[in-house]
């Protein structure tokens, strides 16, 4: 039984309660967006940072993985190598080529430099300086994989000299690049096989 006198009052609107719980939820709507488009953007800018050094790094093992395919057994120029530089013979279009691959501790790159064997005391003849072929890398090393005479077994040695070993069978290139990439490659090499 309705009171007499009393009006009814009839809700057209939304209480403070309502009003604030939907601005809560549109606000912790706007925070997750905004949180996910910065972090989103953070880890592009990143990645395409990151990408760049990993495309140089893998076309430069790319290119010694190239030149070690090719190398030659060609006692004037032999195959020798330590944990930071290998220098072998190499053919390239018509004549041979006396290719040197170092690492460059300081300065963090590694270096190719190329000398035409097969030029008769022409400008070709002269080693060129050294080209970077990557940079910005650290803690890298060769390994070459062949018959320790010591041992009697195929493993991987810190040195190769092929006047006393031959040629090498594989060489193993590691190093880290830029933004912490790790790279191991094993590249076999057809003329030590």
């Amino acid at each position: 039984m309705p009171l007499r006198g009393l009006r009814h009052i009839e809700k057209k609107g939304f209480t403070l309660v309502e009003v604030l719980v939907v601005a809560v939820l549109f606000g912790l709507l706007g925070i997750t967006l905004v949180m996910s488009f910065s972090t989103g953007m953070n880890l592009w800018k990143r990645a395409a940072g990151l990408t760049y050094a990993h495309r140089q790094a893998i076309v430069g093992l790319e290119r010694l993985s190239l030149d070690l395919r090719r190398a030659l057994d060609y006692p004037p120029v032999g195959f020798f190598g330590t944990e930071d530089q290998c220098h072998f013979a190499n053919v390239m279009g018509d004549g041979v080529r006396n290719i040197s691959y170092r690492y460059v501790e300081t300065e963090r790159w590694l270096l190719r430099s190329s000398r035409n064997l097969s030029a008769e005391e022409s400008e070709d003849g002269e080693e060129d300086e050294g080209r970077v072929v990557i940079g910005k890398i650290e803690n890298f090393t060769l390994a070459y994989f062949g018959l320790n005479q010591e041992t009697g077994k195929f493993e991987f040695m810190a040195a190769w000299n092929s006047s006393l070993q031959g040629m090498p069978r594989a060489v193993r290139v590691s190093f880290d690049a830029q933004g912490g990439q790790e790279f191991d490659k094993i590249i076999p090499i057809p003329a030590g096989l």
